[in-house]
This record gives C-alpha cells, structure tokens and sequence, in this order.
C-alpha cells in the first residue's frame, strides 16, 4: 500500500511538472523570443557594445574577484569568506569613520563660539542678509578653529560608494558563483 502511494505520489508530481513546462511553452509562444541580454533587448548591437559588456573591469568586479579569491584560497565556506571580506571593507573605511568623529567632536567644542556669531548677527533686520552673516561668521570660526564643516560628511561620502559596490559585487557573486 505505501508503494502504491509513493507511486501516485510521483505521478502527481510529475503531471505537475509537465503542467508547469506546458504553461511556460504557452508562455514563450505568446511572449515570443527573450533577449539574451539588456543591450539586444534595448536594440543596441555591434562588436564594440559585445566587446564592453564582456570586459570584466571596474571597481565591482574588483570585490567580486577579491571576494573569489579569498573563498578559493582560505578554503572557508561562503558564509565565513562574506563576514571576512566585511570585515575587511570596515577596517579599510575606519580611517575615515574616526576622522568624521574627531571632527565632530571638535565641533561640538566650537558651540560657544557659534552661539556668540548668532547673537551679533541678531540685530540684522532682513532675514537672507541675517542669515548669510550668520552662515559666514559661523563658517569662519570653524575653519579658524581648524574645523572644516564639509569634513562632517567625510565618512558617507567614503561609505556610500564602498559599500553600494560591495552590495553589487556580492550580487554579482550570487548570480555567477555556483556553491
């Protein structure tokens, strides 16, 4: 009897498996033929375009490779080579990270100094002339201090990039490495 039932079982299975092949045949007839890549779906063609799209270059590929290598020569499964090469890209953007904290915290000594530009400034009657006053004041004490304010923007402007290629490589490393 559990024969029997395995065997309908497999029936089962394999009627649902020629169903959904039926319905992709259906599918493919009423679509039509699927382009092999985004650039002859877009129309584009020719050596030069075929040439770019195979050249494997560029920062994404870079984290791709490092990512390969480092699975193929460590030997660790691909759970342990991501957290490594996450650990790798922290450490690398540390530097910029500590410099946007040091900075940070020399800014917050600069208060005083700031709350006294924005009181000079308060006797100004129009507000745009109020503010750009304020704004210079407030920008020339901090780059008299040594304290540039565009530095507080150091560590995203580093991050951001770093890490939308990693997102991108690891992307990469799911669709083109086989476990």
């Amino acid at each position: 009897a559990s024969v029997q039932v395995r065997a309908a079982g497999k029936a089962r299975a394999l009627g649902v498996a020629s169903g959904v092949v039926a319905l992709t045949a259906r599918a493919a007839d009423v679509l039509g033929p699927v382009a092999a890549s985004p650039a002859e779906a877009a129309g584009l063609s020719g050596e030069p375009l075929a040439l770019a799209a195979s050249v494997d270059w560029g920062p994404v590929a870079a984290v791709h490779s490092a990512l390969v290598s480092l699975h193929d020569v460590s030997g660790m499964p691909w759970w342990a080579t991501l957290v490594a090469g996450t650990l790798v890209v922290r450490a690398l953007v540390l530097p910029a990270v500590v410099y946007q904290q040091r900075q940070a915290a020399r800014l917050v000594h600069l208060r005083p100094l700031l709350r006294a530009v924005a009181d000079t400034c308060k006797h100004i009657e129009s507000v745009p002339r109020r503010q750009s006053a304020m704004w210079s004041g407030m920008w020339r004490v901090c780059v008299q201090q040594g304290v540039h304010p565009a530095s507080l923007l150091a560590a995203p402007l580093v991050q951001l990039p770093v890490f939308v290629t990693c997102i991108l490589a690891v992307r990469r490393l799911m669709t083109t490495t086989q476990a």
